[in-house]
């Protein structure tokens, strides 16, 4: 996120607009625009939240209003912020360990016998799923 605190902004990294949103820059170098997304659906319960790009797309724009015409919306960014550091990492590191997991969900699928053997195993004299009948 970009820091415009000298802006006469909240104080913080947001910028106040003239619909009364407060407009939040996230630099899309630093934070994934699928940790933004993410971060954002957590936060529409207690704000709208609109998204949009920047016109060189090289930031995320998010855009905050109160469901309440009095709410308070820095502690709210502030809390933003944090949560969307937390996806940012938590993409990383899911990035960082797919092969591994990868790996085990493959050795699950080995290990774990998921077809019935006695009907693949079967005789087709016996005809064990019926497929000889006539209907």
């Amino acid at each position: 996120m970009s820091n415009n605190s000298g802006s006469g902004g909240n104080g913080w990294w947001a910028e106040p607009t003239t619909d009364g949103c407060e407009s939040v820059r996230i630099d899309l170098r630093i934070y994934p625009l699928a940790a933004i997304t993410r971060c954002i659906y957590e936060f529409t319960d207690r704000a709208f939240v609109f998204l949009s790009l920047s016109d060189d797309e090289t930031h995320a724009i998010a855009r905050f209003k109160g469901r309440e015409p009095t709410q308070m919306l820095a502690s709210l960014i502030g809390e933003f912020s944090n949560r969307l550091l937390d996806h940012a990492l938590r993409l990383q590191i899911a990035a960082e360990t797919r092969p591994i997991r990868d790996l085990i969900v493959a050795q699950a699928f080995v290990e774990a016998d998921l077809l019935n053997r006695t009907e693949s195993n079967a005789s087709f004299e016996s005809d064990p799923r019926g497929i000889n009948r006539t209907r």
